[in-house]
């Protein structure tokens, strides 16, 4: 008897060589996603990791540079987790509607873009603002990731 996912149990009209076949080309095309796939999603999480903890370390010299106090920086740094969460539903909800690609590669290039507008930031409102935008437009990646990752491989 075939296994309950298997390519057999699906199509029954094929014979065991066959079915064995299609699971071979299954196994090796996952393979080839993974290798392929699976290194620039790292990298982003690695970016997206470095990214939110960089603002700590930017901070000894930014604040002097800048003459924002304690409190200001606080706030600022704190606005991105507030734009973070108040998007992450929204941003699961127009992933569906645009797709898993599509909207994966409009989470990179907005944050891409917000990050490097960091390097304009010369007031508190600015990096309030900027902060709280990067928050929104990386909200999202982590389950749109994951999401994207169930579209193409099976269990087992």
């Amino acid at each position: 008897m075939a296994a309950a996912g298997s390519v057999h149990a699906v199509h029954p009209s094929l014979d065991i060589g066959e079915a064995i076949c299609l699971e071979r080309i299954g196994e090796s095309a996952q393979r080839k996603a993974a290798l392929r796939l699976l290194p620039v999603i790292g990298v982003g999480y690695g970016l997206a990791y470095m990214d939110r903890i960089n603002i700590s370390f930017a901070s000894l010299q930014m604040n002097r540079d800048l003459h924002f106090s304690a409190s200001v920086y606080g706030f600022g740094a704190g606005l991105f987790f507030i734009g973070y969460a108040l998007c992450e539903v929204p941003s699961n909800l127009l992933l569906l509607r645009f797709g898993a690609r599509k909207w994966l590669a409009r989470i990179m290039f907005t944050w891409g873009l917000l990050a490097a507008a960091m390097l304009f930031v010369r007031t508190p409102l600015e990096f309030n603002v900027v902060r709280l935008l990067l928050g929104m437009a990386e909200a999202g990646f982590y389950p749109g990731v994951i999401y994207y990752l169930t579209l193409g491989f099976r269990r087992g």
